[in-house]
């Protein structure tokens, strides 16, 4: 299910992801099934509400000033569900600066939050979806699949001991050992199970025709998960995530940048190389400049940089040329790399 993120600043919204947004106001969202309203006493109000055929469902999420709040859902019966209180940000403080998340999908499956902005940022850093507060020494059961429909794995990072056991589903050995499926395939159950740990992220992904799900959630029973930061980044899988997520995103800033001459290329490789010293050419500089020159303004190109992300090699730079007045459109590949 999609969510909807509003970015609120100073107990206003300021802007939202885009998902299926039909109004913004600095007051007053709607968006992804939700009417959110900031009322004159600063309260935050958001309704979902949705007909079906035995009836109408209703959530409804109320922030106070203070921070307190509660999520609520109504049933076709008109029985109301308290599925969520407390306080969302510090006793004594205020709504300012965070995001709040409405998710899509069936009213009964929906949910919503508020995450403090600085808590937000730590999420984002370590890509981590949700968090629960369980214990993390238990055995997290998942898939793990490569078939002709799609694919699924389940990972587990963790302070603690992880000890990975896989089980084949009955008749996948039988059914992808038929003459001319491929011997690659196979379909199964991963079971992680994890003993003396403070934390574990459990990581999953699932990809079967038309449906695509991921979710990175951290378990843990330290009420400050923020103080965890350093436990996490003691482990060499989430530290190389974290540097490898840093040099995506300083790397994806190029998309856009307007090229002219070869100096301005060799500037970007210097940068480029600052952030990705496995960056290389791959194609050489009088190639380059031949390039550029027969493809320059007063031919009445356009040439921008785009990055392209790939398997191996990790990612490529690449010229991306555009003609102002024809449907004109090329490329060319200069550099390559690999993240780390």
């Amino acid at each position: 299910m999609a969510t909807l993120q509003i970015r609120m600043e100073n107990g206003l919204f300021a802007e939202t992801n885009g998902c299926y947004i039909s109004k913004v106001e600095p007051t007053h969202v709607v968006g992804n099934g939700w009417d959110c309203k900031i009322l004159d006493d600063g309260s935050i109000k958001c309704y979902a509400t949705k007909k079906y055929s035995y009836g109408k469902w209703s959530m409804r999420y109320i922030i106070r000033p203070n921070g307190f709040a509660k999520l609520s859902v109504k049933n076709h019966r008109g029985e109301v569900k308290t599925l969520r209180t407390g306080f969302v940000v510090p006793k004594g403080t205020t709504i300012g600066n965070g995001i709040l998340g409405l998710a899509g999908g069936r009213i009964n499956e929906r949910y919503a939050y508020y995450r403090d902005i600085k808590f937000q940022e730590f999420l984002e850093k370590f890509g981590i979806t949700a968090v629960k507060h369980e214990d993390p020494n238990q055995t997290f059961e998942g898939f793990s699949a490569l078939t002709g429909i799609g694919s699924a794995f389940q990972e587990v990072y963790s302070d603690g001991k992880v000890e990975k056991e896989y089980e084949d589903d009955p008749g996948s050995r039988e059914e992808f050992e038929q003459p001319g499926c491929n011997s690659s395939l196979y379909r199964g159950t991963l079971y992680h199970t994890v003993t003396g740990a403070s934390w574990a992220i459990v990581e999953t992904y699932s990809d079967y025709l038309d449906s695509r799900n991921y979710a990175k959630i951290l378990y843990t029973k330290e009420k400050n998960v923020m103080a965890l930061e350093a436990s996490l980044m003691n482990n060499r899988d989430i530290a190389n995530y974290v540097r490898e997520k840093a040099q995506r995103e300083s790397l994806n800033k190029f998309n856009g940048r307007e090229i002219n001459t070869l100096e301005e290329v060799k500037t970007m490789m210097d940068e480029i190389k600052s952030i990705a010293p496995k960056a290389v050419l791959s194609i050489d500089e009088e190639e380059i400049d031949s390039y550029l020159e027969s493809h320059n303004k007063a031919q009445g190109f356009k040439i921008t940089v785009e990055v392209q992300w790939h398997y191996e090699p990790d990612f490529e730079i690449v010229l991306f040329c555009q003609h102002e007045e024809k449907k004109v459109f090329k490329q060319v590949k200069i550099a390559e790399g690999f993240l780390g």
